[in-house]
C-alpha cells in the first residue's frame, strides 16, 4: 500500500494487480494505466462515494451553498475522480446501489462491502472489556457526522431530536464532527456535548460512551450509495443504532434485532423506544455485535473483489 505522494512507477512492476483508491487523475497514474495494459495487469478503482460525476454531487446541499469559487474546486476534484475511473479497467465498489451507478461507467465492478478489520475489531474488544459500568439516569444519543457533507442529514432529524430533549430532559445529545449546533437546539445546550474529531483507533471508546447511535441519510441516490460503516463500528462496542430506512443500512440491518429502521417519519417513535428502555437497547447492541463479528470482519471474508483476485 503506497501513498500518492510516495508513488513511483517502478512499483507496480511486480504486482499482478494495482488498485487505485480515491485518486483524481494525473498524468503519472495515467502511465501507469498505460504500462499495466501493456503488461497484462488489471488497474482498479476503488471508490466509496459517488464523487465520480458532479451529477451526483450537485444533489448535496453543502455545494449548494458554497460560493462559486469553492464550488469550482470542488467539482474539479469531482471531476479529476471521474477521469481516473475511466483510466481504469474496473471499479470496485462498498454497496450495492454504489455498484449499480458505477456501471454506468465501467463493465467490470466488483463488490467489496466495508468490513471491519482485525486491528479495529482489537481495539473494539478491548473497549467492551476495559469499559466500566456506565449505568447512570442519562441516556446518551450520539451522531458521529463525518464530513460537512454529512450536516443535511442531522437536518433530517433536527425537529425530532428537540422533540426528544423537551420530552425526555434526562436525554443528552452527544455530536462529533464539523456539526455547527443549529439555533433550534441552543435552548438545550445543557443537554448537548460537542466532540471534535479524533484518529479512527479512538472512534470505538467515543462510540461506547453513548447508549444510542444515530444514522440519518437524506434519500438520494448519492445517499443510498453510502456504505453501512457507521452502523457496524457502533455494533463492534455493543451499542444500537437506529438508522435510515433506505441503502445499505436497509440491506444489512435487521429492524427491530441487529438495529433499527426509520422512515422520516418514524424517527421519534425509534428513539423513543430505546430511550425508555435500557434492556432493548441492551439486546439490540448485542445481536449487532454477534452479527458484525461472525459477519463483517476481514477474517476469512470471500466477496466478489477476493473471488476475482483469486482467479
Amino acid at each position: 500500500r503506497i501513498g500518492l505522494s510516495q508513488f513511483q512507477m517502478g512499483l507496480g512492476e511486480y504486482a499482478s494487480h494495482i488498485i487505485i483508491y480515491r485518486a483524481p487523475y494525473t498524468e503519472q497514474l495515467g502511465e501507469l494505466c498505460r504500462l499495466a495494459k501493456l503488461a497484462n495487469k488489471p488497474v482498479l478503482y476503488d471508490i466509496d462515494d459517488l464523487v465520480i460525476d458532479t451529477k451526483y454531487t450537485d444533489q448535496l446541499s453543502y455545494t449548494q451553498s458554497i460560493s462559486a469559487s469553492e464550488k469550482k474546486q470542488y467539482d474539479q476534484g469531482v471531476m479529476g475522480y471521474g477521469a481516473m475511473l475511466s483510466h481504469c479497467d474496473g471499479a470496485i465498489a462498498t454497496t450495492v446501489a454504489l455498484k449499480q451507478e458505477l456501471e454506468k461507467y465501467q463493465d467490470l465492478v466488483l463488490l467489496n462491502r466495508n468490513l471491519a478489520s482485525q486491528e479495529l475489531v482489537e481495539i473494539s474488544e478491548n473497549v467492551n472489556l476495559y469499559k466500566g459500568s456506565t449505568a447512570t439516569d442519562r441516556v446518551k444519543i450520539g451522531y458521529f457526522s463525518g464530513s460537512i457533507t454529512h450536516n443535511e442529514n442531522f437536518q433530517l432529524i433536527q425537529s425530532t431530536i428537540v422533540k426528544l430533549l423537551t420530552n425526555y430532559p434526562q436525554v443528552e445529545l452527544h455530536l462529533v464532527g464539523y456539526l455547527n449546533l443549529p439555533k433550534q437546539l441552543a435552548p438545550f445546550k445543557s443537554q448537548i456535548k460537542t466532540h471534535k474529531f479524533v484518529p479512527w483507533q479512538e472512534l470505538p471508546e467515543l462510540i461506547r460512551h453513548v447508549d444510542i447511535n444515530l444514522a440519518p441519510l437524506v434519500d438520494s441516490i448519492f445517499n443510498r450509495s453510502k456504505s453501512e460503516i457507521k452502523w457496524l463500528e457502533a455494533a463492534l462496542v455493543k451499542v444500537p443504532t437506529i438508522a435510515s430506512n433506505l441503502g445499505a443500512f436497509a440491506e444489512m440491518i435487521q429492524d427491530e434485532k441487529t438495529g433499527l429502521l426509520a422512515s422520516t417519519e418514524e424517527w421519534y417513535e425509534k428513539m423513543e423506544k430505546l430511550v425508555i428502555s435500557a434492556e432493548r437497547r441492551k439486546e439490540i447492541g448485542a445481536a449487532a455485535y454477534q452479527y458484525v463479528m461472525a459477519e463483517c470482519t476481514t477474517a476469512n471474508k470471500q466477496d466478489e473483489l477476493t473471488t476475482y483476485l483469486s482467479k
